[in-house]
């Protein structure tokens, strides 16, 4: 590429081929800075971006630090004479490049600009408009930083339990995935004593003697310590406490689904008398466990004789990143809430998830017990063009007002103005590849409660004609616009 030019600051009408109209002239004219070099047979053409190689002057290339560009070539006046400006301003009538860009040095061709910044980054190029560029001396840097991953420790709740009788706290369904899991809340004894001792035991092994303990313990000044072969590690405030002392722990448990022996660490505060507080702080191991922790019991030393009441809840905690949280996430698109009824229209879905989630709750206007809720895509408001099929029941009976296979967008039912005051149904649509090319599809889940002692409930599924991405949704009744939707529904993507 030539280019017919002079640099800002120069006579025009001054002769060669390039951005410099003037041969030489190092520094002069607009604050450039210019370098002239002979070198027989170079190659160069105006604007490559060039760098010194230790023999030659040749083509810069962005994929390593050691060939960055040192300067633009300006202006060449002939095979074996050109020179480069490391800064600078020129006027270069109409030079082909896009306006207000950026131009960085190229990582794949050497020589050339890019508009696409590559991980090691050398803006170089500015063009300000159709006729004037600007050369820039910025240090190469590395952007890899840019798409760098953030690692945070998520703390995701598996399970919550509350005893408002007394028991044990069982969490008997733990999933693999976890770096470890965590036990915490605030619980008591009915054990007519102020203190308790609390048990925690591993799958379905309640042989005390197959645990070790170590608890450290403090009672207003006195410290002691106990070890002992059972799975004792934390005091808990008793039915002869003071009332509704209850007392805090937290657990801790590593390598859960490792191959190595379960242990655990745990600790705990407890209010026993109305200045007497102890704390303590244990760690047990099982003597021989090493298979995969699936199931926690929580419990007292003199269990079923004596239970605990009160709410404690299962984390499972592990390292994720930043981007896996927005790529993995379920992330909110719009909210509707209708206080008057009506329809949910969400016109205005973007692409770049891998399914569409609609969760909220819904009550019909209708004069009845119930109303049918239709799932209309796009600008398609044509039942025949979707087939469903539903399976319902009410209260114990299976199939009660079932609806066969139909040539309609219905996807459930919700209660209606004869429903209990108040009755808003629960509802559940995901719709999955809602932006390729296939036949769009919709599942559902619903409960409703439609009478005083009448429960609907049931899940669909619905196949449409259109292939086309889905950019609109809308939420209506069978008998829309003469029977509407009272409620809130929240649409989410989620990948």
């Amino acid at each position: 590429m030539k280019i017919k030019a002079t640099r800002i600051g120069d006579n025009p009408n001054a002769g060669a081929d390039g951005l410099d109209g003037a041969p030489g002239g190092g520094g002069s004219g607009g604050g450039a800075t210019e370098v002239d070099i002979a070198q027989t047979a170079h190659g160069l053409a105006v604007l490559d971006a060039i760098y010194y190689d230790g023999a030659d002057w040749v083509g810069a290339l962005a994929d390593d630090a050691d060939t960055m560009a040192l300067g633009v070539v300006v202006e060449v006046a002939d095979v074996d004479n050109f020179t480069y400006a490391i800064t600078g301003r020129y006027t270069a009538t109409a030079h082909g490049l896009t306006v207000q860009e950026w131009y960085f040095l190229s990582d794949t061709t050497a020589g050339d600009l890019t508009t696409t910044e590559p991980s090691l980054s050398q803006p170089i190029v500015y063009v300000e408009d159709a006729n004037t560029v600007s050369v820039y001396a910025y240090r190469p840097a590395s952007v890899s930083g840019s798409s760098a991953t953030t690692t945070l420790t998520a703390k995701i709740l598996i399970e919550e339990i509350e005893n408002t009788t007394a028991g044990e706290f069982d969490f008997d369904s733990i999933p693999a995935g976890y770096d470890r899991l965590i036990i915490e809340g605030n619980i008591r004894s009915d054990s007519s004593i102020t203190a308790d001792i609390g048990y925690l035991f591993f799958n379905t092994d309640t042989t005390v003697a197959n645990y070790h303990s170590q608890r450290n313990s403090a009672q207003n000044n006195t410290a002691a310590n106990t070890e002992a072969s059972t799975p004792e590690f934390a005091v808990i405030s008793g039915a002869s406490a003071p009332t509704d002392a209850y007392s805090r722990i937290s657990v801790v448990i590593e390598e859960y689904t490792g191959s190595r022996i379960k242990t655990a660490a745990c600790s705990s505060g407890a209010l026993v008398g109305t200045t007497n507080i102890w704390s303590s702080d244990g760690y047990m191991s099982h003597d021989s466990m090493t298979a995969a922790i699936t199931r926690l019991r929580f419990r007292t030393n003199n269990h079923a004789t004596d239970q605990y009441f009160g709410k404690l809840k299962l984390y499972g905690e592990k390292e994720v990143t930043l981007e896996s949280l927005f790529q993995n996430g379920k992330v909110e698109i719009e909210t509707i809430t209708n206080t008057t009824a009506g329809e949910f229209d969400f016109d205005n879905i973007p692409s770049g998830y891998k399914r569409l989630i609609i969760e909220g709750t819904l009550r019909g206007d209708v004069s009845g017990y119930e109303d049918n809720v239709y799932c209309i895509f796009n600008t398609d408001t044509t039942a025949s063009n979707y087939h469903n099929q539903l399976i319902t029941a009410i209260d114990a009976t299976m199939g009660a007002g079932q609806y066969p296979e139909a040539s309609t967008p219905l996807l459930g039912r919700v209660p209606a103005v004869s429903s209990p005051t108040d009755s808003y149904g629960q509802f559940k649509i995901v719709v999955a590849d809602y932006d390729g090319v296939n036949l769009k599809t919709a599942i559902s889940t619903f409960m409703s409660y439609v009478n005083t002692d009448a429960i609907y409930n049931g899940q669909g599924s619905m196949v449409s004609a259109i292939t086309a991405a889905i950019t609109r949704i809308r939420i209506r009744t069978d008998n829309h616009a003469t029977d509407q939707l009272l409620g809130t529904l929240t649409l989410y993507g989620e990948n």
